[in-house]
This record gives C-alpha cells, structure tokens and sequence, in this order.
C-alpha cells in the first residue's frame, strides 16, 4: 500500500479502497495507522 500511495499520490481514497477491493473507511483507517494521512495536491490559484 506504501508504493501505491507513493506512485499515485493524488488519487481520491474511494479509488484506492476499490483498487485494493476494501470499503473506503477501511482503507481510511489503515492509512492513518500507517501514519500515512494526506491532502490532495491542488494546482495553485492564479492572482
């Protein structure tokens, strides 16, 4: 699950618990018990 956070970074929890075939808050809980919480990256906002 580590490579998989780490070679897609930006991709929404529900996609990931539906790649690894897991409800999201499963997958919720074990990330943050890897200490692996994240934000998206979002583009930065022009001026």
């Amino acid at each position: 699950m580590i490579k998989d956070v780490e070679q897609y970074p930006d991709v929404y929890q529900k996609e990931r618990a539906e790649r690894f075939g897991v409800c999201q808050k499963a997958l919720c809980h074990t990330l943050k018990k890897m200490g692996l919480t994240y934000k998206k990256t979002l583009p930065p906002v022009p001026k």
